[in-house]
């Protein structure tokens, strides 16, 4: 497989996302319960502490679900016989994460996105080449090279998001 090949799928992964995010955040909208999921929600956009540690915290938790894809990425393509479990699994986790992220969307609007301004581009981007590395995977197994440029792209992306989360702080206090 090409490397455009994995790009177009990680583009076609994003555009998905995307998709799912917007049709979420429409329906809780739509269905008038903006006001009841915030005061489920109850988010507070405060600051968090800027330090090194925060921003392993940050990192820590998203590159688990990075890593999660490009696992299921590698056991694809070395176990194809068990792609409609793993197919349920990355499904699974998309789906969740996408409806959490329409149901914040919907209940804060451009609060939420000033928040987040600086690092979910990050964030997204680097779930979207760990995503589009499954999905490339699925139809073509991956070779060495293909996957650990996924695995680098998708840290670094990672990495850098859970810097500007930590330190640069537009949206976020009261």
């Amino acid at each position: 497989m090409s490397g455009h090949a994995l790009v177009g799928r990680s583009a076609l992964t994003a555009a998905g996302l995307v998709a799912a995010i917007a049709a979420v955040a429409m329906t809780v909208r739509l269905a008038g319960a903006t006001s009841t999921v915030r005061s489920s929600l109850a988010f507070e956009f405060s600051r968090p502490p800027a330090s090194p540690e925060e921003a392993l915290a940050v990192a820590a938790g998203n590159v688990r679900l990075a890593g999660a894809m490009l696992l299921a990425a590698l056991l694809v393509g070395l176990r194809p016989e068990i792609r409609p479990a793993l197919d349920i699994v990355i499904g699974a986790l998309a789906g969740l994460n996408a409806t959490i992220a329409g149901v914040a969307l919907a209940a804060y609007g451009t609060r939420l996105l000033k928040a987040v301004v600086t690092h979910a581009p990050l964030e997204f981007a680097a779930f979207a080449v760990a995503g589009g590395a499954y999905v490339s995977a699925r139809q073509d197994p991956l070779d060495g090279g293909q996957l650990i440029a996924a695995a680098a792209a998708s840290s670094l992306l990672v990495a850098a998001a859970a810097v500007l989360e930590t330190y640069i702080q537009i949206g976020a206090g009261p």
